[in-house]
């Protein structure tokens, strides 16, 4: 949760150059602070480097921070209610 805040405050305040501190609970300070933390040139080249990254992607997972291995369970349980149901399709 605090990594996609700091993403929020990153992508919908400061690159904008925009002030949040009326709407989150965070102080004129605290935003200077944050601001020159990514002003710097090793973060900026490793956001880049990020983008790119992201960017190459062809297929974006879709699984939620609990990966593969959570959903399992559910998969298993969503098959089972199948069978009961009596659909053939189900494995």
């Amino acid at each position: 949760m605090f990594r996609n805040y700091k993403s929020e405050l990153n992508s919908k305040w400061a690159k904008k150059g925009l002030d949040p501190t009326q709407r989150y609970k965070i102080s004129a300070g605290q935003w200077v602070v944050f601001l020159e933390q990514r002003s710097f040139d090793d973060f900026k080249a490793l956001n880049e480097s990020k983008s790119e990254l992201v960017k190459r992607n062809k297929y974006h997972h879709h699984l939620g921070t609990g990966g593969y291995q959570r959903k399992l369970a559910q998969w298993e349980q969503e098959d089972e209610a199948q069978r009961a149901k009596g659909f053939a399709g189900a494995p």
